[in-house]
């Protein structure tokens, strides 16, 4: 079932996690001490996990606006992206990792930027210099803004750091047979 937007949503940020119970707890217990805007929704997808994920988020969470769901089954990571999109209530979403903190100057910065844009995917953090983790090749990014042809929009990001509009990712839903078979 996919949600109506809601007006009054401009962004939603979904964390997706999988049998990593401390490490969202964590995440949702700094999330839950910063002062979230009002236009900003976020939700917790448990990818059906087995360590009690779900329940101690559901505990951690149950006077806060954080939403917590559970996949009935385990749909793997790219999956994930398409319930996030599902689960989202506003015009923006941005599907990030259990590992991924906010920031709330460049949440509030995405917010005022976006406010008379006609966008359909804003990719955040393009070209950032980033230092390679052991056994990554290098990635250099300069930090600097430009208009991404559709062919290089998997060049220059991962899923996670990209803010689709969600009305534009619901669009290309119901080809979903056509990215599973292609990609």
């Amino acid at each position: 079932m996919i949600k109506k937007i809601n007006t009054k949503i401009k962004l939603t940020i979904a964390y997706v996690t999988f049998n990593r119970s401390d490490l969202i707890k964590k995440r949702v217990n700094e999330l839950l001490k910063l002062d979230i805007p009002p236009e900003v929704e976020i939700i917790v997808i448990d990818d059906c996990s087995s360590d009690g994920t779900y329940e101690s988020l559901k505990i951690l969470t149950k006077k806060s606006k954080i939403k917590v769901y559970k996949n009935k089954t385990n749909y793997g990571f790219s999956r994930n992206f398409f319930e996030a999109i599902k689960r989202s209530k506003g015009e923006f979403s941005i599907w990030t990792s259990d590992k991924d903190g906010i920031s709330i100057k460049g949440l509030n910065n995405f917010l005022n930027w976006s406010k008379d844009k006609e966008i359909d995917v804003a990719v955040l953090n393009y070209k950032r210099k980033m230092k390679p983790k052991e056994g990554h090749k290098t990635v250099i990014r300069k930090n600097s803004t430009k208009i991404i042809k559709y062919n290089e929009l998997w060049k220059c990001s991962h899923g996670p750091g990209i803010v689709w509009r969600r009305e534009s990712v619901i669009k290309i839903l119901s080809q979903w047979k056509y990215f599973y078979d292609n990609y």
